[in-house]
């Protein structure tokens, strides 16, 4: 990340520095977040606690966004506006808390010790078939195919309808900024509903809410960015709960292959479902002149450098993100794993775990 972020008297950076440290990056990210992702579904076997251990670790992670964003705001109010300053910042931020927070977590998080059920190893092609047959991982994967693109279609799209549509493209740190408070703020009302009706239906109900507040952006144009920034404030406080659950729900979904395999196979699973950060990536970056925005707008034959390219850019922000999240929600809203029968999951990993224990 300083690499990428602090390239230093390098001269012009090339594609080539580009895509290894980028790769780098990705590398390392993965190393740490997979296993991360994975420490805490095992952290519980209850349906609900699970959720709350999901929720509070996103909600540290958003309130890690917060707190860059927060840097931000400051440095632009002392005058300090140059891209390469405000990532410099941000890059001291994170080499120096990353280690120091990561070493509270491991002083201060226990887990139980592994509790291996197999007689025999799965073969790779077996398991993959055991995977496969999990109904409850397919229509994850159906919901996470429709979330990620609707979420990322928008967030790489604020920057340039702010810019060449609403005409202020200062609003945009701000407008984040108040979004991640939003979605921290509305973690525990997002638990209250799941708790009522469930995971699944709260995942569902929360695309749904954010698919609604969609639907009006196409509508704004000059001189409405106080309207942009309250629609995107109120479509954001739901997207905690679509990250905190769903990670919940995988958890939820590994008890279903433990039982058919034997095998606790947690990494697997969230190796396949990585999607919340590559989402909240994508959504917290904005940057709508950058080259994932203008593929998504040259795919829809238009050219982002001219002015044709914004209005599209609304229309493609608001409505299609909408659809696909609506999409999305039908695939959890009849989804296999309820709270009881994950108690009868547990039930019978317990019930092939005992004969080993004795």
């Amino acid at each position: 990340m300083w690499r990428l972020f602090v390239p230093g008297e390098r001269g012009t950076v090339s594609i080539k520095y580009l895509l290894l440290w980028t790769g780098a990056l990705f590398v390392g990210f993965t190393l740490v977040d997979l296993p991360y992702k994975a420490w805490g579904a095992e952290l519980s076997d209850a349906y609900d606690e699970r959720s709350r251990v999901a929720a509070v670790r996103e909600g540290f992670g958003f309130a890690g966004q917060i707190g860059l964003l927060l840097l931000l705001l400051i440095l632009g109010r002392r005058g300090i506006r140059a891209t390469d300053a405000q990532l410099h910042a941000i890059a001291v931020a994170i080499v120096w808390l990353t280690p120091l927070l990561l070493a509270v977590t491991l002083a201060g998080v226990r887990e139980p010790p592994p509790r291996l059920s197999a007689e025999r190893a799965l073969g790779t092609w077996e398991g993959l078939a055991l995977v496969a047959r999990n109904p409850a991982f397919m229509r994850m994967i159906g919901s996470v195919l429709f979330f990620v693109s609707g979420v990322v279609i928008q967030g790489t799209l604020h920057r340039l309808v702010l810019t060449h549509v609403i005409g202020a493209p200062d609003l945009f740190p701000p407008m984040i900024f108040f979004e991640n408070v939003a979605t921290l703020l509305c973690v525990p009302l997002w638990l209250r509903v799941s708790d009522g009706v469930g995971k699944h239906r709260t995942v569902a109900l929360a695309a749904l809410w954010l698919a609604a507040f969609s639907l009006p952006l196409p509508f704004l144009g000059a001189g409405t960015g106080g309207w942009l920034v309250a629609l995107i404030v109120i479509r954001g406080s739901s997207f905690a709960s679509i990250l905190f659950l769903a990670n919940s729900m995988a958890a939820d979904v590994v008890d279903a292959d433990l039982v058919a395999s034997g095998q606790q196979r947690t990494g697997l699973f969230f190796c396949g479902l990585g999607h919340d950060d590559q989402s909240r990536c994508g959504s917290r970056r904005g940057d709508g002149n950058g080259w994932s925005g203008g593929l998504r707008l040259r795919a829809f034959g238009r050219q982002p450098e001219r002015g044709g390219a914004a209005r599209s850019a609304c229309s493609l922000r608001g409505w299609v993100p909408a659809a696909l999240m609506a999409v999305g929600a039908t695939f959890l809203w009849n989804f296999p794993i309820t709270r009881q029968r994950q108690a009868a999951l547990r039930a019978a990993i317990e019930a092939q775990r005992r004969p080993n224990s004795a």
